[in-house]
């Protein structure tokens, strides 16, 4: 397998080009670093940042939902076309 396959194969198998998936990717990762730092100060100072993580997280779930809802629907979608 050659290495531009290997780099495009799973963000193919998930509807996406190499660069929408390294932007999904990018931000997906912002919001786990967001979570990371609420939670760790929130770790040190109870106080603050009492709900900052698990939002963030419930947030991320969303999004990542919402995209595999999208694909299913794509899926649907392009099978229906094929059948026609």
């Amino acid at each position: 397998m050659r290495i531009s396959e290997k780099i495009t194969d799973h963000p193919a198998s998930v509807g996406q080009t190499y660069f929408e998936h390294f932007k999904f990717a990018v931000k997906v990762s912002t919001s786990l670093l967001k979570a990371f730092s609420a939670c760790l100060i929130h770790a040190i100072y109870p106080p603050v940042h009492k709900n900052t993580a698990s939002a963030t997280i419930a947030e991320l779930h969303n999004r990542i939902e919402q995209r595999k809802a999208s694909e299913l629907i794509d899926i649907s979608h392009d099978s229906e076309l094929i059948k026609k």
